[in-house]
């Protein structure tokens, strides 16, 4: 069982002045720091992105993501959102409990902004219909 930490920080978002080469995204976000999942071949795993972060381990939830979110792309130019990335999956075990990606995409639709979801979990298929709405 992994420690969970609850955090608030100040900033959610990695802006880019240009769209990422391999996902085409402008805009990403971890809204968990660490990840339940611990695969081997994590890039998160063997990068670490600088953090003193035991990622299978260890979980930071960004409890403030939705309204952090809100916040920083309010007045953004439009560009694909990445919702989770490199340091750990937005629908890790974890996110049924907290629910914290469900309430980012809400956000995110609200804002209408697109998005890219990379994940291994099959619990994405709850905000199937959400996520179905955000990408028409």
């Amino acid at each position: 069982m992994p420690i969970e930490v609850l955090t608030e920080p100040r900033s959610i978002l990695l802006k880019r002045n240009y769209a990422d080469g391999w996902f085409l995204e402008k805009y990403a976000m971890n809204i968990y720091w660490g990840c339940q999942h611990a695969c081997e071949y994590c890039d998160g795993r063997s990068e670490r992105y600088y953090l003193d972060l035991d990622i299978g381990n260890k979980i930071c939830i960004k409890v403030n993501a939705p309204e952090l979110v809100k916040k920083e792309l309010r007045n953004r130019e439009k560009g694909i959102v990445a919702v989770g990335g490199g340091i750990g999956d937005s629908y890790q075990p974890l996110e049924k409990r907290y629910g914290v990606t469900r309430r980012v995409l809400e956000v995110i639709k609200e804002l209408n902004f697109p998005i890219f979801i990379l994940t291994k979990s099959s619990l994405v298929e709850r905000d199937i219909d959400l996520i179905e709405e955000i990408n028409v």
